[in-house]
């Protein structure tokens, strides 16, 4: 992690109205509340702190999938999930009565071919799944986040 980390994600987040923020709580409402505030801004320390290594297609990033192109806002979806059912299509049913769905969206997926999920979801006929909702969270850029 870079040093100066902290302080280009408050510099990236900083309302139009206001002052840089100086916790990631802070940063994380300004976000929240100026979603379509220069968003390429926060998109731009992606690349700075998680460069693509000459030769690699793939950023080391700690979590998947990330972004590829810069958002028009930052917005954070909520993810409706029932045991890792998304965007079911293309059905099919096997000799056993088991019903197969090909997984067409992950949230925050840009349809990379390096990111593609390639998930298929299995619904047995005794099977009742109903999706739950997930709590959203935020991963902290800087390592204050984890003090806090």
């Amino acid at each position: 992690m870079k040093p100066d980390a902290c302080s280009k994600l408050f510099a990236a987040v900083t309302p139009p109205k206001g002052s840089p923020p100086t916790d990631t709580l802070t940063a994380a409402e300004a976000i929240a509340h100026y979603p379509w505030y220069q968003p390429e801004r926060l998109f731009r320390l992606l690349n700075e702190f998680y460069p693509v290594p000459a030769g690699k297609t793939m950023r080391p990033v700690p979590f998947m999938p990330y972004l590829s192109l810069p958002p028009s806002a930052w917005v954070l979806p909520l993810k409706f999930d029932g045991g890792g059912y998304r965007a079911g299509g293309k059905a099919m049913f096997d000799s056993e009565g088991n019903l197969w769905v090909g997984d067409n969206f992950t949230v925050g997926w840009q349809g990379q071919d390096d990111l593609w999920q390639g998930n298929a979801t299995k619904f047995t006929p005794t099977e009742n799944r109903f999706p739950q909702l997930l709590p959203v969270s935020l991963v902290g850029v800087c390592r204050a986040a984890r003090s806090a």
